[in-house]
């Protein structure tokens, strides 16, 4: 009986470099899995935090009525300034303190990650 004779050297050269190959595009593509997954939690981290600065400038609009002496400035990128009393409640700081609250907790979390 005749044995089979071994895979040449240049057959095994072959399909080793497919072998090869097919690894190195299966890591590429994980790569790209991997940046697009990435991507995709960085933009859902900053849709979350704009939701957050969105509902505390809700929470601050709904603070306790608001001093009836509030003279309010004419555009929206001014302070509000108040005369008479206000009972500390200031809706411009109160939104602002809430702001620099959420994003500092969003950039602690991206830290984390």
């Amino acid at each position: 009986p005749r044995r089979p004779s071994p895979p040449s050297e240049l057959h095994v050269a072959k399909l080793l470099m497919t072998k090869v190959r097919c690894y190195c595009e299966a890591v590429e593509g994980r790569r790209k899995s991997l940046a697009a997954v990435d991507g995709f939690y960085r933009e859902l981290m900053v849709c979350q935090w704009r939701i957050e600065a969105i509902e505390a400038q809700q929470r601050a609009l709904q603070e306790p009525e608001v001093p009836e002496k509030q003279v309010v400035s004419p555009t929206a990128f001014e302070a509000v300034s108040w005369e008479g009393e206000t009972d500390g409640f200031n809706p411009v700081e109160t939104c602002l303190a809430e702001l620099a609250t959420l994003h500092d907790a969003a950039l602690q979390g991206l830290e984390e990650r």
